[in-house]
């Protein structure tokens, strides 16, 4: 009978955690995508309600606008951290192609760490803005003007794991970019 392989000195398998990471960081995207998808489905039927009412039955819907604006904020910063995983935002190209793959890597790990920095302070002002706002209201819909804040934390959340993300694996692979 073989022994099973001896676990290292701290008890963790270092890979097996960062896939468990991995698979967590998947999940959550694939559910950005649906909540952006739904979100951008509503948002599209608001607008064009809107526009159907104003010019057909010279009419206004009250909610629309503030509804509208409440789905394209939620959908910027649910999109924020996808861009990031497809490189996807703006990054000082000529610098880039000018250096070796090994330092273009050392250069996205290290802006990685000062991101994630950024990206925790953001995400937790952010949900402390969300509690201070909850209790105020936005009139035509009666939610919670902390649903705007909301967006930003959970989207600057997510940017900090897909960061950290980067910071283990270097540059992200450019997919589905236009230049």
């Amino acid at each position: 009978m073989e022994a099973a392989p001896a676990l290292p000195p701290d008890g963790l398998d270092r890979f097996a955690t960062i896939r468990a990471f991995r698979k967590i960081l998947h999940a959550a995207d694939w559910l950005a995508e649906r909540v952006i998808i739904v979100i951008m489905a509503v948002m599209l039927a608001i607008v064009t309600s809107q526009v159907g009412m104003r010019y057909l039955l010279n009419r206004s819907l009250d909610w629309a606008d503030e509804t509208a604006t409440l789905c394209f904020v939620w959908t910027v910063f649910l999109s924020l951290p996808l861009a990031l995983r497809n490189g996807g935002h703006i990054v000082m190209e000529m610098l880039l192609t000018a250096v070796s793959p090994k330092v273009r890597d050392v250069l996205y790990r290290c802006m990685s760490v000062l991101s994630l920095g950024m990206m925790v302070l953001i995400s937790r002002e952010a949900f402390v803005l969300t509690r201070d706002n909850w209790d105020e209201t936005i009139p035509v819909l009666n939610l919670s003007g902390g649903l705007f804040y909301l967006a930003v934390a959970i989207g600057a959340a997510h940017c900090t794991l897909r960061t950290v993300e980067i910071c283990l694996s270097g540059e992200p692979k450019k997919s589905n970019i236009i230049e």
